[in-house]
């Protein structure tokens, strides 16, 4: 099965920040997950919004998106004396540590990364197999729903605070709206959220 990751860095609000990152950071970052897991599927982006409230044009939310064949590949990558180096490209721009998250997904991420709009969707799951279940259950009724959009889901793998993730491609912001009132109703569900957001991805 495919292994998708999802970052969601935590980066200093500057336009000096915003222009590394999807500059040198990103080229620095991209050859050294090729190397090690020899899948060129990548994305960066950054959130339009997030859990339904708009991100305002001065706030900068990057996202970043690979995947792999194996998790080994994905740690061979963070053990890397190159993955090394590159933290220290990335340390003057960042606020926090980033978390990658990688989650164990029925789909590649490929489709999902080069749709035109994408959503994703966070719930925490912890280590109750009836949590996992249930989270499963609700996306796959969701997903009934949307008259055959590209959709992949999956389960973290390299967390303590196990994750529930599903991604949603959509056509556009029109097509995301046509479909709020589903969306919202998933909201809703007795469900442990994490977050759920909006991004627009290119490679």
């Amino acid at each position: 099965m495919p292994f998708t990751e999802i970052i969601t860095p935590s980066i200093a609000q500057t336009q000096e920040a915003r222009e590394a990152i999807f500059g040198p950071v990103w080229s620095a970052l991209v050859p050294i997950v090729f190397k090690y897991s020899g899948i060129e599927t990548r994305a960066k982006g950054h959130m339009l919004s997030r859990d339904n409230e708009t991100v305002p044009d001065t706030a900068f939310l990057p996202v970043f998106g690979f995947e792999y064949k194996d998790p080994a590949d994905f740690y061979n990558v963070i053990s890397s004396d190159e993955f090394k180096a590159f933290g220290q490209i990335l340390k003057p721009f960042a606020t926090a540590r980033p978390t990658p998250e990688v989650y164990d997904t029925d789909l590649s991420p490929k489709e999902l990364f080069t749709s035109p709009v994408s959503e994703i969707f966070r719930i925490k799951i912890s280590g109750d197999q009836a949590e996992e279940t249930t989270a499963r259950a609700e996306w796959e009724n969701f997903t009934k729903t949307l008259n055959g959009k590209k959709v992949l889901s999956g389960v973290s793998i390299n967390l303590e605070e196990r994750l529930f993730l599903g991604i949603v491609g959509w056509e556009s912001i029109e097509d995301r709206e046509r479909s709020r009132k589903e969306v919202e109703e998933l909201k809703q569900k007795n469900l442990d959220w994490k977050d759920s957001f909006v991004v627009t991805f290119s490679a």
